[in-house]
Formats: structure tokens, C-alpha cells, sequence
């Protein structure tokens, strides 16, 4: 499992959504491709929770993903996004720069283009979680055809109050909604009965994904 630059961004504006989704899959995630590092970007639609676009971007260590987050072409990109959406994004995106911190499903060495839970957390005891995790949350998930279960912890974030753990889980299903009752209770029990200080979920499904070819 790969190291990763995670984002959670969206519009104010109904009318902009449809553009703004199409700009993203066609010209901004190609583009994201320059940046030094870059082997794989994804982009995936948001089905159930708060926001509306997730995208993943995979390194292959940490040091070069710290090269790309200090790169002349991500800050391009990022004033590309400010000029174009600027005054149309939603003020509650999120940012996180995230080591793999462990790994308790892993189909192949990378995340999948598949449906996708974005879990977020803090937690003061990481021992409790990882015995959580391993005994009682991915077992129970196994069940739905789980496929990715990767704990990452947040380098850099941005704003600063975000959490600091992220968990990707991932199924063989095509789409999460034929999953979320099951799902959703699975983690609202995590929520409920977990050591968790605080925890955020949301669904998507998987719309589009580039590779850096020859990679890095």
C-alpha cells in the first residue's frame, strides 16, 4: 500500500456541480499526473455523507510524496482550481497527506477503482483502535466483499482541526448503495462501541482514475 494525498472538495453551486465534476475527471486529475511522485490519481462521487467529491492520489514513499506536496506543478494546480472555481467551491474542503500506518485487506500494492467508505477519526489510544479494527470492524465487513481495509496516518492536514487517522475501506461491489444498510451499521456501531474521540464516514462510488505511465 502506497502513501497518499487524499481530497475532499466541493461546490456551493447546484448549477456549477455537473462542470465542475466534468473538469475534474477531464482536466484536472490528468493534470494532477505532472505533479512529481504522482503514480496513480482517482476520483470518486459521493453517495451517502457530507462531501460531494473524494480524490485520492498515490505515492510511492513518503519522501517523494513530500517532494509533490512541495512541487511547482501541485501549486500551479491548486491556483488553476482557485482561478477557475475560486468563488464556487465549498469553504469545508479537506486535505490530508497520509502515511500507511497498516493494512488489514489488500487485494494488490495500491488502492482499488471500486466503491469506497472514507472513514476519518482521532482516537487517543491507537492500541484500542488496532484491536478494534482487527477483532470486530474488518471481520465484520469481510462479509459485504470487502477487498481494501488500509489505516493511514495523517502527515499534514488541512484545516488543522480535521482528524488524523484515515481508514479506506473498499468492496468488490460496483456500487455502495446495495451496501450501506449493512454498512452504515457496521460503522455506526464502530462509532458507538469503538474507542474513537470522534468519527466521520461517507460513501462513494468509484468514477475515474489515471496511471503515470512509466510510473513515478
Amino acid at each position: 500500500m502506497k502513501p497518499i494525498y487524499l481530497v475532499r472538495l466541493a461546490v456551493k453551486s447546484k448549477e456549477k456541480d455537473a462542470e465542475f465534476r466534468r473538469w475534474y475527471n477531464e482536466v484536472h486529475l490528468p493534470d494532477l499526473l505532472k505533479v512529481p511522485g504522482v503514480v496513480k490519481d482517482a476520483r470518486f462521487d459521493l453517495v451517502e455523507g457530507d462531501v460531494a467529491s473524494l480524490a485520492i492520489y498515490e505515492f510511492p514513499s513518503v519522501d517523494r510524496m513530500m517532494e509533490g506536496k512541495n512541487s511547482k506543478e501541485l501549486a500551479d494546480a491548486k491556483a488553476d482550481t482557485q482561478a477557475r472555481w475560486g468563488p464556487y467551491l465549498d469553504p469545508n474542503g479537506e486535505r490530508y497527506w497520509c502515511d500507511v500506518l497498516d493494512v488489514y485487506e489488500c487485494r494488490r500494492d495500491g488502492l482499488l477503482d471500486s466503491a469506497t467508505a472514507f472513514v476519518a477519526y482521532s482516537s487517543k489510544d491507537d492500541r484500542a483502535v488496532g484491536k478494534y479494527l482487527k477483532e470486530e470492524l474488518i471481520p465484520g465487513l469481510r462479509p459485504l466483499g470487502l477487498e481494501t481495509a488500509a489505516l493511514f496516518s495523517v502527515i499534514h492536514r488541512d484545516p488543522e482541526t480535521l482528524p488524523d487517522r484515515i481508514l479506506i475501506l473498499q468492496f468488490r461491489a460496483e456500487k455502495i448503495s446495495a451496501l450501506l444498510p449493512d454498512l452504515k451499521a457496521r460503522i455506526s456501531e464502530a462509532r458507538s462501541r469503538g474507542p474513537f474521540e470522534r468519527l466521520v464516514a461517507a460513501y462513494y462510488d468509484f468514477v475515474v482514475s489515471f496511471t503515470r505511465n512509466p510510473p513515478g
